[in-house]
């Protein structure tokens, strides 16, 4: 009732979201997987480093170094999600270089060098 602000009955949205529910596990699990997999390479990491960033965000030099942790993740994540999708071999090989990346942390040396040249780029600013 509350999620359409009285529009849809509960029933009624009990009744649809249980079949969207079927629905998605009638593809099975290796189709469930395959779908999600981009989803969570893009958006893991970047959750992580935002968590993190907001547990030391009194300890952050400036707000460089939060922005281009940010940017750094992301731009990882999503090129590793691409990669998933597409596999392309250029792309599997650019990640392959960076360290962690064979344990699914390709994004946690970009996040560093995002933090260590934000706040380098921060410092100057000020």
């Amino acid at each position: 009732h509350e999620f359409s602000k009285g529009k849809i009955s509960h029933k009624l949205a009990a009744a649809v979201f249980s079949i969207i529910g079927a629905s998605i596990a009638l593809l099975g699990v290796e189709k469930i997987v395959f779908i999600t997999t981009p989803i969570f390479l893009g958006v893991y990491p970047s959750l992580i480093v935002l968590m993190i960033l907001g547990i030391f965000k009194n300890y952050l030099p400036n707000k460089a170094s939060y922005r281009l942790t940010m940017i750094f993740t992301l731009v990882i994540s999503i090129i590793e999600a691409a990669n998933s999708i597409l596999g392309i071999e250029a792309i599997g090989k650019f990640i392959n270089m960076i360290p962690l990346s064979s344990y699914g942390f390709a994004w946690v040396l970009p996040a560093i060098l995002g933090f260590i040249i934000g706040a380098v780029i921060g410092k100057k600013e000020n």
